[in-house]
């Protein structure tokens, strides 16, 4: 009987729970832990990411330096955010409030990363049924 109701529970990935958890935390924002760092706040959601990011960093770095990119349909798409994240960051040199102006880019980075976790980590139709009914 056991053996059965093992065998029925779906085990998520690490890095899939970990991009659902900051699909729930970036809904809840700062409200329950918030370290204030001066210029910035750093909550659940900032953490996890940076977490995600170091995850899928080393899975680079263990591969070395390859990515396979055969599942991902939205290439074009994917490279359109990377020139955008680019061009953000290199508006930097020319800024009248740098301090606001990095604030804005890590908020657009960390939308473009979301947006990149979700195409690299899922890739069936119950992942993202699963992240519909969290963002309800």
């Amino acid at each position: 009987m056991n053996g059965m109701a093992l065998e029925s529970i779906k085990v998520i990935s690490l890095h899939k729970a970990l991009l659902y958890l900051v699909f729930i935390t970036g809904f809840i924002g700062p409200a329950f832990f918030l370290i204030d760092l001066g210029a910035f706040h750093l909550f659940p959601f900032r953490i996890l990411l940076l977490i995600l990011w170091f995850i899928f960093l080393l899975y680079f770095f263990l591969n070395q330096g390859r990515l396979n990119i055969s599942h991902i349909k939205v290439k074009y798409y994917l490279w359109f955010l990377a020139i955008w994240g680019f061009y953000a960051v290199l508006t930097l040199a020319w800024v009248n409030s740098p301090v606001d102006a990095v604030r804005h880019v890590v908020f657009l980075l960390a939308g473009i990363s979301m947006i990149i976790f979700v195409v690299w980590y899922f890739t069936k139709l119950e992942d993202f049924r699963r992240l519909y009914y969290i963002w309800l």
